[in-house]
């Protein structure tokens, strides 16, 4: 029963993500271009999906808890900056820069979390004043010139697609084993479905939330490691410039929203992230520009969002239309 249970939610967990890629694999042969260029297509491609699934985890960390954290995308910048700036300066490989940049996304995500629960302001009121602090200094450390690494070729081997399927495979890994089977874990399932009897029963919220904030700076900082590897460098972004890294994250979150109920939380978040890169994928494929690419997901957000929020409503309605058109037939 268990196996047959265990097909089933994987069926219809992976029924979006191929519908999706059926209908641009159907739009590119009709266009006659291939879904991925044939030079470094697969590569730019898994690029892409990788930065969605770390900052997708970053922010639903965050979000499923209450929480919308502003400084993620500041975050990663920074941390890459200090983790380029310190390669270079101690002639490291691409694997010590990696270690670099989580050690600083994990500090500066700990100062954000400190801040937050220092000042007892509403999350996204801290955050934005982070955001702009840590933009400011990204800024000011490189004197507005960011950090370079394209002629350090050990440096750029971060971004290979072995090194990025490997570092999906373990950051999998890392949040499945952390959320299921940890004290960390508990006590945010505790506090994600009633934060309020869990604080009751004597749980330690702030605890918590400052745990959430170290894991998620270490995973925006890797987004940091694979821009600063992949495209050999990285410019500081101010006036809230980095805020797209969340909002980027946001369609691939609530496509996995749809697929919780069939598989575990960060499983959906991958699923949700690998059908976002094919919708992506695509249209970029078929030559839509990038601003109607960004209506485009915007769009499909609402769509997903009135179908979270009005689900049962709809099924019912295409049920009772159903039945008439058979009774009419």
């Amino acid at each position: 029963m268990n196996v047959k249970r265990l097909l089933a939610n994987t069926g219809k967990t992976m029924i979006i993500p191929c519908f999706t890629l059926s209908i641009m694999l159907v739009a590119c042969f009709a266009k006659g271009v291939p879904f991925w260029a044939e030079q470094g297509g697969f590569r730019a491609f898994l690029y892409s999906m990788a930065l969605t699934v770390f900052s997708a985890f970053a922010l639903g960390l965050h979000l499923f808890t209450g929480r919308f954290d502003f400084s993620l995308g500041s975050v990663s910048v920074l941390s890459a900056v200090i983790g380029g700036k310190l390669a270079i300066m101690f002639n490291m490989n691409a694997f010590a820069m990696l270690l670099t940049c989580l050690a600083a996304g994990a500090l500066l995500g700990a100062i954000s979390g400190l801040l937050y629960l220092l000042f007892n302001l509403p999350p996204m009121i801290t955050s934005l004043g982070v955001a702009l602090s840590y933009e400011g200094l990204s800024f000011a450390f490189t004197g507005g010139n960011g950090v370079q690494i394209s002629l350090h070729p050990a440096l750029l081997s971060g971004a290979g697609v072995g090194q990025m399927i490997a570092l999906l495979a373990v950051a999998l890994v890392v949040m499945y084993v952390l959320l299921n089977f940890t004290q960390f874990g508990f006590n945010y399932r505790a506090i994600q479905f009633g934060q309020k009897i869990a604080v009751d029963t004597g749980l330690n919220e702030k605890s918590n939330a400052l745990a959430c904030y170290i894991l998620c700076g270490a995973l925006v900082s890797i987004v940091g490691f694979l821009k600063l590897s992949f495209n050999g460098s990285q410019a500081p972004q101010l006036s809230l410039a980095t805020s797209s890294t969340i909002f980027g994250a946001m369609l691939p979150m609530f496509i996995g929203g749809l697929m919780a109920g069939f598989c575990e939380q960060n499983i959906s978040m991958v699923v949700g992230c690998l059908t976002a890169a094919f919708i992506t994928q695509g249209l970029s494929a078929v030559g839509v520009a990038a601003q109607s690419r960004s209506l485009i997901t915007s769009f499909l957000m609402i769509l997903i969002l009135m179908y979270s929020t009005n689900g049962a409503i709809i099924r019912s309605w295409l049920a009772n239309l159903m039945k008439r058109g058979v009774s009419v037939g």
